[in-house]
């Protein structure tokens, strides 16, 4: 499979509380080259803090544990992922409530530790000790082309972030244009190890129209990462790579129509990155090779219940993009049943050491012990 689409993301709208959901989608992930999962999660405060509560961590370990089990399975067919969070900020300054103030030192200082104990469990204070399984990175969004931020102190921001963590760091952008122009693209791939842009938003009302935007956005991008854009920009030298983000939500209503989900959808974004792809292999441009894959906003459950990732969506990724159909060893029965008077499952003899009581309980105590630990 060629490598612009070998490798791809999904945000994911929070933290799923039902391991059943997450483990369906999880076969969906594995057979669509999906290896990057992006879950929304918290929103820095604007003193560079986060608000966590007991039912966040709880929900958090259930996560965590349900990808844990997932990925030692046979079910997974030797599948392992990225769990890479979405940490968020207010960068509108008629917020003041909000806005978060990078240019701040205190403030700024206060947002790297921070992330740093969001993300790092063997730390002291760290929020997730304990967890079943560790972050592999973060991702810092500024995805919104309102906000307001100093983009030098962006990027200074983001290599604190790097070396605080020793992790992937991701950066989810604006699409190419207006204040995002070729040379911000640029800078700011030399500082993460994944930019993901948002492609879509465009305004496009057909399928016609999207596509050659998407088009456009893919060779753009790849060629102002690859620095082949500006004349005087070298080559990236950290192997930074790009996840197009592909759309798979609801309309944005018809005030705006910025979203027309009947152009803008999977099936238009895949083919116009191909479009996009085609050109840059047509003009022999080695930018090519920045290239990831796409990542799908948003992936809630793959059933469309909510309007976001429906089952159209997610046969046309599988159509245009990428499918690689893994079959599932089957399990063999144990041989040695329950013996006679050992308690049933669901009976209060066994309930106890449910998956969810444990994580429940590990959770609170985990709680409790960096309240103490943080007096």
């Amino acid at each position: 499979m060629a490598t612009w689409n070998s490798t791809n993301g999904a945000w994911l709208p929070g933290i799923w509380d039902s391991p059943e959901d997450l483990t369906t989608s999880l076969d969906f992930m594995r057979d669509h080259n999906i290896e990057y999962i992006f879950p929304t999660t918290k929103t820095l405060t604007k003193e560079g803090g986060f608000a966590i509560n007991t039912n966040f961590i709880i929900y958090l370990h259930q996560f965590m544990l349900t990808i844990k089990e997932y990925e030692e399975s046979t079910r997974s067919c030797g599948k392992k992922f990225k769990i890479i969070p979405v940490v968020e900020a207010c960068f509108d300054k008629e917020k003041t409530n909000e806005y978060l103030d990078l240019n701040n030192p205190e403030i700024h200082a206060a947002a790297v530790a921070n992330i740093r104990r969001f993300v790092v469990a063997d730390i002291e204070n760290s929020f997730v000790t304990g967890m079943p399984r560790p972050f592999d990175g973060v991702q810092f969004s500024v995805r919104n082309e309102e906000d307001v931020y100093d983009f030098e102190v962006l990027k200074k921001f983001m290599r604190e972030v790097k070396s605080a963590t020793g992790k992937i760091t991701s950066l989810a952008v604006p699409k190419f244009g207006g204040s995002w122009a070729s040379s911000r693209f640029y800078y700011a791939a030399l500082y993460v190890d994944i930019l993901a842009p948002m492609c879509f938003n465009s305004s496009a009302q057909t399928a016609e129209e999207y596509q050659s935007f998407m088009k456009d956005q893919v060779h753009n991008i790849l060629r102002a990462v690859s620095g082949k854009y500006t004349n005087n920009h070298g080559r990236p030298w950290n192997g930074v790579k790009v996840l197009f983000g592909f759309p798979c939500f609801p309309d944005s209503g018809e005030e705006t129509k910025v979203h027309n989900s009947i152009a803008e959808n999977i099936a238009t974004a895949a083919q116009g990155a191909i479009d996009g792809v085609k050109k840059l292999v047509e003009e022999n441009d080695d930018s090519l090779e920045f290239a990831a894959g796409a990542s799908l906003y948003m992936f809630s459950d793959g059933k469309g219940k909510d309007g976001y990732s429906t089952k159209a969506d997610m046969d046309d990724f599988g159509k245009y993009w990428a499918f690689e159909k893994h079959d599932v060893p089957v399990d063999k029965p144990k041989e040695d049943g329950p013996k006679e008077g050992d308690p049933k499952e669901g009976t209060p003899d066994n309930s106890s050491n449910t998956p969810l009581v444990k994580v429940v309980v590990a959770a609170i105590l985990l709680v409790c012990a960096w309240i103490i630990a943080v007096g």
